[in-house]
């Protein structure tokens, strides 16, 4: 398929609101962080959010990233409790396998693969975690 049919067919998908996504240029600045929720929709939920890189160039400089976010919900868990965290780490480590999984499906050879796609998913919603369980 060609390149500018695929771009069709996610542009299409991405006005159409059936998929999330953010595609960065290699012109552009490096893409930013992904923002971290507003304080008040951590009490409900946080943010995992995946990279993959789907098209290098020759000289292997990236030329187009796309990020996909799902967001995980923590309000029904106990945070004051070591089951509590536990569960949540546990959803997040699953929302980042299936992001990450989503993600391979639609660009089958872009990287990083899905193992490491979801330890860098996970390493990056830490934060969110360490903020939903801590005291107070």
């Amino acid at each position: 398929m060609s390149q500018l049919v695929c771009s069709r067919i996610l542009a299409g998908l991405i006005a159409g609101g059936l998929l999330a996504a953010t595609v960065a240029q290699a012109a552009d600045p490096p893409p930013l962080p992904p923002k971290q929720p507003p304080e008040d929709s951590l009490l409900s939920g946080l943010t995992v959010t995946a990279p993959r890189t789907i098209e290098r160039n020759r000289d292997g400089v990236t030329s187009q990233i796309v990020h996909m976010s799902v967001s995980v919900p923590y309000k029904d868990l106990d945070m004051h409790t070591p089951a509590g965290v536990a569960e949540l780490n546990n959803r997040v480590k699953k929302a980042a396998d299936y992001v990450c999984r989503q993600l391979e499906i639609m660009y089958p050879t872009g990287t990083p693969d899905d193992f490491y796609c979801a330890k860098q998913a996970v390493t990056e919603a830490q934060p969110q975690v360490i903020k939903a369980s801590a005291p107070g």
